[in-house]
């Protein structure tokens, strides 16, 4: 028991010299020094694709970045350090397993040692005859270029499957490498790497101040392309470029059939058509009215979202036009518009007055004439008889009707009589009595 208490006393005094030593209380991974590049391996694998990423979890380590090699082997950080200091970086390697690899990587960054002068040598002063004056040497020191970015990288905005260009420029540099970082700046990878982390995609332009990525897909939007320069003073990092990636557009339709103008009486129906097509997606219609005779400008009209449309009846001339475009899921395409059609109420023409004619005179009747005496002899065949004139018919009326009358005053003048009669043989009736 004493031995153990006796190690025990001896490891907590030897804590506690080590903590009171100045500059080894930070226990570092990796001593690196200002201004001097490094590369080193967090972890490295056999087989080829089983590390599928490296991301910084807390910390950071001002001018060293972490990356994943070409074969998805080994998890690096490498860079040139900017800064003097005690630094610390948790990180994260992901597996194609899916059992990711954690660890803190600690760093002591020293400043860079200043150069302690050196003596000039005295230049050699040849022995010549005492009239000849010694001869001065003058010695050009070359001082390198300073690192200086002239040129930073610009956003940029394409579809998927497209191209996008970065260009990035310093004077004095040596050497450029572009980088591809997320955009919550957790991951980055060296471009050099990205076509293993984005597949399909292509890069050209590495180690120059232009950088091409090529066959854009989805999953790079949102990324951020950065170019690190090496040099006098170095490194130096350009500002971030946004890289935003949308979906490509559908194939506009065609229109094939356009709506025709028509003019039509008022009350009369009038539907319009369009025919349409397009090489994918289904194709939508919006149909719009104007008071001017162009494919621009409309009022939409609610409702009228058909390959036809039947126009409520304004007077006077209305032209109406159509546009149409093509949907696929959540991608569109640009519209397209018809030619505008003018629809034409036209008012009713009055109706004819009816004509009226004057009225004929009725034709006299044809009374029954009385018995004629026995004809003469019949004449031959050929010559007709000629018929009563007009003038004995009208005379044989009026002898009837002047008979009727006569005939008529008579029985009026009978019944009179008879009346009086009876009227007479009453009062005598009565003056006997």
């Amino acid at each position: 028991m004493k031995k153990k208490a006796r190690l025990l006393l001896s490891l907590l005094m030897a804590a506690l010299l080590l903590t009171a030593l100045p500059g080894v209380a930070f226990a570092a991974d990796y001593n690196l020094t200002v201004g001097v590049s490094c590369d080193y391996c967090i972890e490295q694998r056999t087989d080829p694709g089983q590390i599928t990423g490296v991301s910084i979890v807390s910390g950071s380590c001002p001018g060293l970045i972490i990356y994943v090699n070409a074969e998805k082997t080994g998890a690096y950080i490498g860079g040139t350090p900017t800064e003097a200091g005690d630094f610390s970086m948790s990180v994260s390697v992901t597996h194609a397993d899916g059992d990711p690899y954690n660890t803190t990587l600690n760093f002591h960054v020293a400043a860079p040692a200043a150069p302690s002068p050196s003596p000039s040598p005295s230049p050699e002063v040849p022995i010549a005859p005492e009239t000849t004056p010694p001869q001065e040497i003058l010695v050009e020191e070359t001082v390198p270029p300073k690192l200086e970015i002239t040129k930073d990288p610009t956003g940029e905005t394409k579809v998927e499957g497209g191209s996008a260009t970065f260009i990035a420029h310093a004077n004095g540099a040596t050497e450029i490498i572009w980088l591809l970082i997320s955009g919550d700046g957790k991951t980055t990878y060296r471009c050099s790497d990205a076509p293993s982390h984005f597949p399909g995609l292509q890069v050209s332009g590495l180690g120059t101040d232009t950088l091409v990525l090529s066959n854009l897909p989805l999953s790079i939007s949102g990324w951020q392309v950065q170019a690190m320069f090496n040099g006098e003073g170095g490194p130096l990092y350009s500002k971030k470029a946004t890289l935003t990636v949308n979906r490509a557009e559908l194939s506009a339709p065609t229109i094939t059939g356009q709506p025709k103008a028509t003019e039509v009486e008022s009350g009369t129906p009038v539907t319009l058509y369009v025919t349409a097509g397009a090489p994918e997606g289904e194709v939508r219609y919006q149909w719009y009215k104007s008071s001017n005779n162009r494919n621009t400008g409309g009022q939409a009209i609610v409702g009228a979202s058909g390959s036809s449309y039947s126009p409520a009846e304004i007077s006077g001339t209305t032209y109406y036009y159509v546009t149409v475009w093509a949907v696929s899921g959540d991608r569109s395409s640009s519209s397209v518009s018809s030619a505008a059609a003018g629809v034409t109420f036209r008012a009713p023409e009055p109706a004819p007055e009816p004509s009226v004619e004057p009225a004929s005179e009725p034709e006299p009747s044809v009374e029954p004439t009385p018995e004629e005496p026995p004809a003469e002899p019949a004449v031959p065949a050929a010559t007709p008889t000629p018929e009563e004139p007009p003038a004995r018919r009208s005379g044989s009326a009026a002898l009837i009707v002047a008979a009727v009358l006569l005939l008529l005053g008579a029985a009026a003048s009978v019944v009179v009589y008879i009346i009086l009669r009876r009227r007479d043989r009453e009062a005598g009736d009565d003056y006997d009595d």
